[in-house]
């Protein structure tokens, strides 16, 4: 079964040849002045691990943000699915691993407490990362 081997939310982030590249990675705390407040572009990174015999099939993954409720503030799903390839320089048997990224545009906090990002794999939440919100 794929899964989500990691997940770190950051300022920015890229992906080159499977190599992530972090710029301000690790936020798990965010002192805000006043609610509602607009954040700048916050990215969730996150790795699949993909086993064997899941490569070469198709997945798919939607990204979610809560507010402390549990209400939605904002989701984000790929257009298409992922696929894992095997690669011919790991021996056979071994797992694979597929990095990605969600860059959140103007996402709005209302109000401070626990947000939530949910990562489902094939719509069954796989990871769970809270975001504290707070009043500085």
């Amino acid at each position: 079964m794929i899964d989500v081997d990691f997940m770190i939310l950051a300022d920015d982030a890229q992906i080159i040849n499977e190599r992530l590249y972090l710029l301000g990675g690790g936020v798990n705390l965010l002192g805000l002045s006043s609610f509602p407040f607009t954040i700048p572009p916050l990215n969730a990174v996150f790795r699949f691990r993909v086993p064997w015999p899941d490569t070469d099939t198709l997945f798919t993954y939607s990204l979610e943000v809560l507010d402390p409720q549990g209400a939605p503030l904002a989701q984000r799903k790929p257009d298409t699915p992922l696929r894992a390839t095997r690669s011919d320089h790991l021996p056979e048997g071994e797992d694979h691993y597929v990095a990605d990224r969600v860059c959140f545009l103007n996402l709005t906090f209302q109000q401070p407490g626990p947000h939530p990002f949910v990562l489902s794999v094939n719509d069954r939440e796989s990871k769970r990362l809270v975001l504290w919100v707070t009043t500085i």
